[in-house]
């Protein structure tokens, strides 16, 4: 199968359909290599107008895997992530009562906005083994952020020896999916150019002799024993190079790093580094600062540039970055360590927990100059984290970087609120604010209350969200503060607070009525079924059980919710015809 597989790359039969894969799920080690395949051929299958209704045996054979397996990986796809996200895969079953029907329907969770992804080409699924798939991903992830990557890294991720993961690399490269230029990268570290389609827009992949991954001694391989040179013997020195005349230097022999030798002069000396040691998407980030980049030595232009990276790869975008260290160098005074400033003051987050606070500002990648306050911040005193201070008269120390400032504010004229029309530093005040959250909770405890209605007749709903609207209305404002004893934002505070308990407390009995009904007794009998055939836990029948309760406990709560989600949605209040 793996030769059949691998040879229809051959064929030019092969489609540019690309898809998100979620970061987490490729390098999570709770989810099997079957899993990453399956998850990226029902996402691919999914887009289809009619989504992705094929079963089990053929997603196997799509795949190139065992009914079991397609199965294994379902049930993890379909639990809760260990560390914390949501079911990747979402199951409906079209069962008629009487056991007859067409196969379920599947579609995967998306990753959401700010979570780290990967673009993988279908053709991979369908040419590759699953254990090179996941290579692929974590390969093409490394190089859309620009990230070096080792082979003990690899071997670490697919759970294997620096060895195997040498021989995957090789394996991957010969059939055209990736090429790699060896021993190109900074110490020595192959360069990986990942392509959408084998052979697409790159030179023969093909190695040529010597240049294995899989090598016999394991240079360059793990981090203890990655130096390309050797012990010198200075008694097989020529006599003419061991001279010393005048208390002379004798110039060693020049380093051969991947068939190139390397002069030690070709390494710039503290003073004379050019931005040209940067990757082009650091030198863009660090471009309001390009007068200090001459100033930095070879470690400190691999430091400054793992910190870019790290942020770019975690959260951060390269106009973010940018417009953070122009406003910072405004801020700043004369800097006499560049590298210390930019490490320490220039390049790190301020702010809350909130990924989006610079300094108690909210950056909007398509509005950065809005300078929106975050309301985290608003909430607590905010400090910047700034080094204390010095003691009252002591000088502070030599080559100490100035104090970084946090983000002053930006000029806003005032505008008038959309509602009420008062004029406000913010487009809506916080009166009229308050009053439309209110709203919005008011809406959505209707919605659930709607929920469990019997009928889909717009009529009847209509009438029936009049009616629960108005009680819900004379319930709250039953519970209102006296407004002789409160000011009008007060009050629109507590009955937004209340219509919130209120939209929860809704909520909370629509999911736990749904979850009593048949269909999700049957998704429960399912799981359990499903977990107690494939059990994943060694601890013997009782063990089993005990997951199969669990997994009937998840799917009834799963099944539930997904149904609420589509009855709130199809059931909002429309005009009546």
């Amino acid at each position: 199968m793996h030769a059949t597989r691998i040879g229809a790359a051959a064929t030019g039969r092969l489609r540019r359909q690309r898809v998100r894969v979620p970061w987490h799920l490729v390098a999570s080690p709770h989810y099997s290599k079957t899993a990453v395949g399956l998850y990226i051929k029902i996402a691919a299958l999914a887009q289809r107008p009619e989504g992705c209704t094929a079963g089990v045996a053929v997603l196997a054979e799509m795949i190139g895997t065992s009914v079991s397996g397609v199965e294994r990986a379902i049930t993890q796809l379909r639990r809760p992530d260990p560390d914390g996200p949501p079911p990747w895969l979402h199951t409906t079953r079209q069962t008629l009562p009487g056991g007859r029907g067409t196969t379920a329907e599947r579609h995967v969770r998306r990753p959401a906005p700010g979570d780290p992804y990967v673009w993988v080409s279908v053709a991979a699924v369908d040419t590759l083994p699953l254990h090179l798939v996941r290579l692929y991903a974590a390969l093409a992830y490394a190089g859309d952020r620009r990230m070096p990557v080792a082979e003990h890294e690899l071997a670490r991720l697919l759970n294997v020896s620096t060895r195997t993961a040498g021989t995957y690399v090789d394996d991957l490269e010969s059939t055209g999916w990736i090429t790699v230029h060896r021993r190109a990268g900074d110490r020595g570290r192959h360069i990986y150019q990942v392509h959408r389609l084998p052979g697409e827009n790159s030179p023969d992949p093909t190695p040529g002799p010597g240049a294995s991954s899989a090598t016999s001694d394991g240079s360059g391989s793990a981090p203890a024993d990655g130096s390309l040179a050797i012990k010198e013997d200075h008694r097989t020195d020529p006599l003419e190079k061991t001279a010393q005349v005048d208390g002379g230097i004798r110039r060693r022999r020049p380093q051969v790093v991947g068939g190139r030798a390397v002069d030690k002069d070709e390494h710039p000396h503290p003073g004379s580094v050019s931005g040209a040691a940067f990757p082009p998407v650091v030198l863009r980030v660090l471009a309001p600062v390009a007068d200090l980049l001459p100033q930095l030595t070879d470690w400190e232009v691999r430091r400054i540039t793992r910190a870019v990276l790290t942020q770019l790869a975690e959260y951060a975008t390269p106009a973010r970055l940018s417009a953070r260290l122009a406003t910072r160098r405004t801020a700043a005074g004369p800097i006499t360590r560049p590298a210390g400033w930019l490490l320490s003051a220039g390049l790190p987050r301020w702010g809350c927990g909130v990924l989006a606070c610079e300094s108690g500002r909210l950056w909007r990648e398509w509005a950065p100059g809005t300078a929106e306050r975050c309301q985290v911040c608003e909430r607590r005193p905010f400090v910047a984290e700034q080094p204390p201070p010095p003691a009252p008269g002591t000088a502070p120390p030599v080559n100490t970087p100035a104090p970084p400032s946090p983000l002053p504010p930006l000029p806003r004229p005032d505008l008038p609120c959309g509602d009420c029309g008062i004029h406000t530093p913010d487009t809506r005040c916080p009166l009229c604010s308050e009053i439309r959250r209110a709203e919005a909770a008011i809406t959505a405890a209707v919605d659930a209350a709607l929920a469990l209605a019997d009928t889909d007749d717009p009529r009847v709903l209509a009438v029936a969200r009049t009616a629960v609207e108005a009680r819900m209305r004379a319930d709250l404002l039953a519970q209102r503060p006296d407004p002789r004893h409160a000011t009008a934002l007060t009050m629109a505070l507590a009955m937004r607070l209340a219509a919130e308990t209120r939209a929860q407390q809704a909520r909370a009995e629509a999911l736990e009525a749904l979850a009593q009904s048949p269909r999700a007794a049957a998704e429960a009998r399912q799981a359990a079924a499903t977990a107690l055939r494939f059990p994943t836990s060694g601890g013997g029948l009782t063990a089993a059980r005990a997951e199969a309760r669990r997994a009937a406990a998840e799917a009834r709560l799963a099944w539930a919710r997904d149904e609420l989600a589509h009855r709130m949605s199809h059931r909002r209040e429309r005009p009546v015809a």
